[in-house]
C-alpha cells in the first residue's frame, strides 16, 4: 500500500542516518535537505577591560560540586574577593557529620543508617541519599570557601533564595557595603528534583528556570548601579 511504501522509505532513510551524518548531533532530513549541529573552531574574541588586581566575583549556585571546582580555579588565578551565593546554609567546618562524610562517605552511610534505626526510624535509600546530598552540597560550599582563603583571597558566603527578590536585595546590599563593586558574575544556580518524568508534580519543574533565569534577573536588578 501507499502507507507501507512511505514507512519503508522512512525506514531506509533512518537506516542511512548513522552513515551519512557528519560529526555532531541532531542530524535529520527536512524538505529534501539534511541538517545537523556540529562544532567549528573560531578565534576567541578579544576581551574588554582587564580585571582589577583584586577582582570581585559574585557566584550563584556556589555549593554545586562543579561550581566549587570552578571557584577554586578562579581563586588560584586571581586571589580576588568572592561573594558566594547559595540556598545551602553556611557550612560549619566543625560539623561532626560533615567531617565524617568527607573522611569516609561509605562509613558515614552505615553510621547514619544505624543512627536512624536507633531512633526507631527506617533507613530507606531515599532518606539516606537525601542526607548524603545535603552533606555533599555543604562540603562543596566549604571547599569553595577554603579554596578562596588558601589562595589568599577573601570569601563571603551568603545563604539566599535567589527567587526571593527581597532576600537578593539584602545580599547585594552587603556586597555593596563590603566590596563597593562587582567585576564578574558567574551565574551557576540551578535546581533539579530527580524523579521519573511521569511522577513529577508541576511544581517540581519550577525551581530550575526560577533559579537559573529568575535568579539571575533578581541579582542583576538588585545590583542596580553597582560599579
Amino acid at each position: 500500500s501507499r502507507d507501507n511504501g512511505k514507512r519503508a522509505a522512512l525506514a531506509d532513510l533512518r537506516g542511512e542516518e548513522p552513515w551519512r551524518a557528519p560529526v555532531g548531533v541532531g542530524v535529520g532530513p527536512a524538505g529534501g535537505r539534511r541538517g545537523g549541529v556540529g562544532l567549528a573552531e573560531r578565534p576567541f574574541p578579544a576581551g574588554g577591560e582587564p580585571l582589577d588586581p583584586d577582582p570581585v566575583f559574585l557566584v550563584t549556585g556556589a555549593a554545586g560540586s562543579i561550581v566549587s571546582a570552578i571557584t577554586a580555579d578562579l581563586a588560584a588565578a586571581s586571589r580576588g574577593t568572592f561573594h558566594l551565593l547559595d540556598l545551602t546554609p553556611v557550612p560549619d567546618p566543625a560539623d561532626a557529620d560533615l567531617r565524617r562524610y568527607v573522611e569516609d562517605r561509605e562509613a558515614f552511610k552505615s553510621e547514619f543508617a544505624a543512627r536512624l534505626r536507633g531512633r526507631g526510624e527506617r533507613p530507606t535509600p531515599v532518606v539516606i541519599e537525601r542526607e548524603l546530598a545535603r552533606l555533599e552540597r555543604l562540603q562543596a560550599a566549604l571547599a569553595a570557601v577554603q579554596a578562596v582563603e588558601q589562595a589568599g583571597g577573601s570569601a563571603h558566603y551568603h545563604c539566599v533564595d535567589l527567587t526571593d527578590p527581597a532576600a537578593v536585595d539584602a545580599v547585594l546590599a552587603e556586597v555593596r557595603a563590603t566590596s563597593g563593586r562587582g567585576d564578574v558574575l558567574l551565574p551557576a544556580a540551578r535546581a533539579e528534583i530527580s524523579h521519573a518524568l511521569p511522577d513529577k508534580e508541576p511544581g517540581e519543574f519550577a525551581p530550575a528556570p526560577g533559579g537559573q533565569g529568575g535568579g539571575v534577573l533578581n541579582v542583576l536588578h538588585a545590583a542596580g548601579r553597582l560599579p
